[in-house]
């Protein structure tokens, strides 16, 4: 028994020094590959003047749209592709403008303002780029609300629509402002 309980010991001693050591090792690491994927996701290997969904096939694109849809998002040149496996490397919560998200959770926007009061607020100011806040995406700035136009304009979009009943989109769109704030997971631990 007492040799049993000593290599128990030593077991527990070797797993206790190997956290130790990942533990260093990411400290260490996870400062470097936050500035390499964030350099990775803001850089394009070819200039071109606009990316191929354009401004007008954005606001088309618009009208289609429900708060809850999913959109998901390719610019083709954007380096960040080339470590990102996939054909859609980005995906965004479309939630709409006040008006529509109102509408579309039938009045049920008010818990989510009582509920992220400062989130709500900002949801409300225009974007930089003077367009409405719709959309809730993870960038490496972290996550935060964008306009539909700085969102969507990729070069290619794709839009899933869960056939989910109105609480489930109201519960989806309420979990994704408790996310507004939080820093981009550059360690892409899920």
């Amino acid at each position: 028994i007492g040799e049993a309980r000593a290599l128990l010991r030593l077991r527990d001693i070797a797993k206790n020094g190997l956290a130790m050591l990942r533990s260093g090792v990411f400290d260490a690491w996870f400062p470097l590959q936050k500035s390499v994927a964030h350099w990775m996701g803001e850089t394009k290997f070819r200039k071109r003047p606009a990316p191929l969904i354009g401004r007008t096939d954005v606001r088309d694109l618009e009208k289609d749209l429900r708060p809850g849809d999913i959109l998901l998002e390719r610019g083709n040149w954007n380096l960040s592709n080339v470590g990102l496996p996939g054909f859609w490397p980005h995906a965004a919560l479309y939630i709409g403008s006040p008006a529509r998200l109102r509408a579309a959770l039938g009045g049920r926007d008010v818990e989510l303002r009582k509920r992220h009061g400062s989130k709500w607020r900002r949801f409300l100011e225009a974007h930089e780029d003077g367009r409405p806040r719709a959309v809730i995406e993870a960038l490496g700035t972290g996550v935060d609300f964008n306009s539909l136009e700085r969102s969507a304009g990729a070069d290619y979009v794709a839009v899933l629509r869960p056939r989910v009943p109105a609480p489930e989109i109201v519960a989806a769109v309420d979990r994704a402002f408790g996310y507004v704030g939080r820093p981009y997971d550059f360690d892409f631990d899920f």
